[in-house]
């Protein structure tokens, strides 16, 4: 047997298996609790009422009244594994925590990528850190496995693997609509490179062209959901578009508060910040103080206030973050 693949492995590899472990070890015996809130009165439903019939990818294979028009991939892959382990809390709860496992993989090989293998280890063990990712694992919610394929989708268009992304992005949009935020950012990077390059190579432009084909397969299952029943957005949430600028403010304000207030984030964030502006001696002056800039103004802040003006904290300082 060759074992060099073995001898390969580093110290943090192991130290992320051993994460991985205690992950799944302390999480197992929480993972018989009933389903609760989404997972009550939307997800568990509509994942049992596929099971019934059997995995399918077709929009008329669960009650629109239960899938609410999101595409179901994540239902998909639910059901079959519980054709695979069985339909007890215990069983369908593995699902959505394998799914975080490679996620943190994910993570891990994204950061490695990036940097290198200690980076990567210490992202994937941050990550297993959060209360958000802690509470996700063990729920039947699409929310990690979006996470996962935006990982891989991103880390597949660094690696320029084509092919990959094309999977990857696919799997994402077809997880949650959501997705497409992460393939428009990528698909602005790529065109803004491509007009510095100016490279006209077949192989150049593929990789062009390529960022914008997983919305082009997601776009057919939105197709075939229109034929099916007859709209392309679930009637019950086109009602729900808002334009009101104090509805947004306020969506803006919860999603800040559950993001940094409530995993009390702010002091964290800003020592990192700081840690950055003054470790990263190569680094541009303009973006080290920009750091230093950003670390105040999160170590300073009460509440959903800053020593700033509103017109910097609200407007400002989310786009230099």
């Amino acid at each position: 047997m060759n074992w060099n693949w073995f001898k390969s492995l580093s110290i943090w590899d192991f130290a992320l298996l051993a994460i991985a472990i205690l992950f799944v070890v302390i999480k197992l015996p929480f993972l018989n609790y009933p389903y609760f809130w989404d997972e009550a009165w939307v997800y568990a439903p509509a994942v049992f009422d596929m099971y019934e019939n059997g995995p399918s990818l077709s929009p008329d294979s669960i009650n629109p009244d239960l899938s609410r028009g999101h595409p179901i991939l994540f239902h998909f892959l639910a059901v079959c594994w519980m054709m695979l382990f069985g339909i007890s809390f215990t069983a369908v709860h593995l699902f959505p925590l394998a799914v975080s496992v490679l996620l943190m993989v994910a993570v891990y090989k994204l950061g490695s990528d990036l940097a290198d293998k200690q980076v990567g280890f210490w992202a994937a063990a941050l990550l297993a850190l959060q209360p958000l990712f802690i509470q996700q694992s063990g729920f039947l919610l699409p929310e990690v496995q979006l996470a996962l394929f935006a990982t891989l989708t991103i880390l597949f268009y660094i690696k320029r693997k084509v092919w990959l992304y094309i999977i990857s992005g696919t799997a994402l949009l077809l997880t949650k609509e959501t997705g497409i935020l992460i393939i428009g950012v990528i698909g602005l990077l790529e065109l803004m490179q491509f007009i510095r390059e100016r490279n006209f190579t077949q192989k150049r432009v593929w990789e062009f062209v390529s960022v914008g084909v997983p919305i082009g397969f997601a776009a057919l299952y939105f197709i075939v959901q229109y034929f099916q029943f007859g709209w392309y957005v679930f009637p019950e949430h086109v009602s729900m578009f808002e334009t009101d600028s104090a509805i947004w403010e306020g969506k803006r304000e919860l999603v800040y508060r559950s993001l940094f207030l409530e995993q009390q984030r702010p002091l964290l964030i800003s020592i990192a910040l700081a840690v950055g502006a003054f470790g990263w001696n190569k680094g541009p002056n303009l973006l080290r103080v920009l750091l230093l800039f950003c670390s105040l103004t999160f170590a300073t802040m009460t509440g959903l206030s800053s020593w700033l003006p509103d017109w910097y904290f609200f407007y400002a300082f989310p786009v230099i973050i």
